[in-house]
């Protein structure tokens, strides 16, 4: 049934076409005025701007509070208001001693983002500026407490970030994977399949279909077409290239200070055969960078875990079981991963923790049940296409 149901989309494409192009909507250039001069802050400043922040004059069009994180090589603020967040550059004046932050704010689930500007000074939390043309002033209220801190909560985005919603980068991108930290999270989700000549690419959608690529002279399903044929036909929506998985390891060990990297196996004869060097060439690569990683191979159905089970050599590095907990104790799994849709798990979670192994909630996306699963559930991470509201309500909630 399933093969029919393949051979049907594949003589229709316009099935794919029909659920509508995602929408890129790319961050604003920002030209950074006044950074010019300055300095990148170090790390040890930036860790102490950390915590929770309360508006303290000028609009309320951002929220009226806010919780700041490190991200990445980014300053970030998510607010209460809507899963509104700004991402700035930093710097600081060698002569005054004051820090200066630019980028952009922008909602989760709206299609509207600006420019804004941010001024600190030296040795002080609060900070003043303007976005829009409108006065913004911040004070800092509180740090994190120690609660929220050792919570060490894995949080991945869902092949990139607000992959739904407007999303900067294209989905499953190397693009989305150098910035998807600055939006909060400390890991992403990308989806595995294999070309004809069996190289591991990242692309979710079995078929070649206009919700994520350009117009291409290629059809049907990934596997029908070589690795070149692919990178020389198909642009995603917003003109990047197909990736490979080996180019997306890359991208994660040495272009980001990710921790986790969830590799949801799609489909693919002996695709453990080709996955499996990658990722240990990958692991090699980040422990000579003194790198800590965890590549994560996610295990959805029972045709994978046939495939994993064919390829033994693939034992001991970390994988991800969605249909049950028993299924990943018996395969020696590391994570869990229910659907959100089935409610908050807690005597799976238990059985889950006795064991060793952690538990990793997706596709959670509503604020309202994100709240809900944080404050009622035992869940170790969230995959999410929206981290916005996940942080601010993760550092106020506890």
């Amino acid at each position: 049934m399933k093969q029919f149901f393949l051979k049907l989309l594949s003589a229709c494409p316009f099935f794919w076409a029909s659920c509508g192009p995602i929408a890129i909507l790319a961050p604003p250039v920002s030209d950074t005025p006044n950074l010019a001069g300055t300095r990148p802050l170090q790390s040890g400043t930036l860790q102490k701007m950390e915590g929770v922040y309360v508006l303290a004059g000028g609009s309320k069009g951002l929220g009226k509070r806010f919780v700041c994180k490190v991200t990445g090589s980014r300053v970030a603020f998510f607010s209460e208001k809507d899963g509104i967040y700004f991402i700035l550059q930093h710097g600081q004046q060698q002569s005054s001693g004051k820090t200066m932050y630019s980028g952009f704010w922008r909602y989760t689930k709206k299609k509207k983002q600006g420019k804004i500007e941010l001024t600190g000074k030296n040795n002080s939390p609060a900070l003043e500026g303007k976005f829009d043309g409108k006065r913004i002033s911040l004070a800092f209220e509180r740090p994190f407490t120690e609660a929220a801190v050792n919570k060490k909560f894995i949080l991945l985005g869902h092949r990139g970030v607000q992959t739904e919603s407007y999303p900067p980068y294209a989905e499953n991108s190397l693009n989305a994977l150098k910035h998807v930290e600055e939006y909060g999270v400390n890991g992403m989700e990308m989806d595995i399949r294999l070309t004809a000549d069996n190289i591991p690419i990242c692309v979710h959608d079995a078929i070649i279909n206009l919700r994520t690529v350009q117009k291409t002279n290629l059809s049907g399903k990934w596997d029908s077409h070589t690795f070149d044929s692919i990178r020389s036909n198909v642009k995603l929506r917003d003109g990047q290239r197909v990736p490979s998985l080996e180019e997306a390891l890359e991208t994660f060990v040495s272009a980001t200070t990710l921790t986790y990297l969830w590799l949801d196996i799609k489909e693919g004869k002996d695709i453990f055969k080709y996955i499996e060097p990658l990722v240990r060439k990958a692991y090699a690569k980040a422990a000579s960078k003194n790198r800590h990683v965890v590549i994560i191979a996610g295990i959805p159905s029972g045709e994978i875990v046939d495939e994993l089970h064919a390829r033994p050599g693939y034992k001991g590095l970390p994988t991800l079981f969605e249909q049950g907990v028993d299924l990943a104790i018996e395969n020696g799994g590391s994570f869990y991963g229910p659907r959100y849709t089935e409610g908050l798990h807690l005597a799976e979670g238990e059985k889950a923790h006795s064991n060793g192994i952690k538990m990793v909630c997706w596709t959670i996306n509503k604020e309202r049940v994100i709240k809900q699963y944080l404050r009622e559930g035992n869940f170790d991470g969230f995959l999410t296409d929206n981290p916005a509201f996940v942080v601010y309500n993760l550092y106020t909630m506890f």
